[in-house]
């Protein structure tokens, strides 16, 4: 049978968890983007082939608007991976707090740093 940690313990593992599950949405994010630019590369590249074949006005006006697209989804990307970096970070700092948490002589199964059994 599988212990639950104490009351006072579960605030650390449902943070890491909201982050964990933070950074999966981001990621999934993050490849969805880069989708997009890739395909907005290939279609870029189609449309440079026939602008090479002909100067058509429309084309000139869709590649335009597809460039614009696409260095919007950049800059998106650039602000979702420094994002992801920042919770890493502070995922990273949760799960130090985490095992410190664990490893503290005052914290036992049953009592936490913050209620101790002196209240009792």
């Amino acid at each position: 049978m599988i212990r639950r940690p104490p009351r006072s313990t579960l605030f650390p593992y449902t943070t890491l968890f909201r982050s964990r599950e933070l950074i999966l949405q981001l990621e999934a994010k993050n490849r969805e983007i880069m989708q997009e630019i890739a395909h907005l590369r290939r279609q870029q590249e189609m449309e440079d082939q026939a602008l090479q074949s002909q100067q058509n006005p429309t084309l000139l006006a869709e590649l335009k608007v597809l460039r614009q697209r696409k260095e919007e989804l950049e800059q998106h990307l650039s602000t979702l991976q420094e994002s992801r970096r920042e919770l890493m970070v502070q995922l990273e700092g949760l799960m130090k707090l985490l095992k410190n948490h664990q490893a503290s002589p005052r914290s036992t199964p049953n009592t936490s740093p913050q209620i101790g059994r002196a209240h009792v």
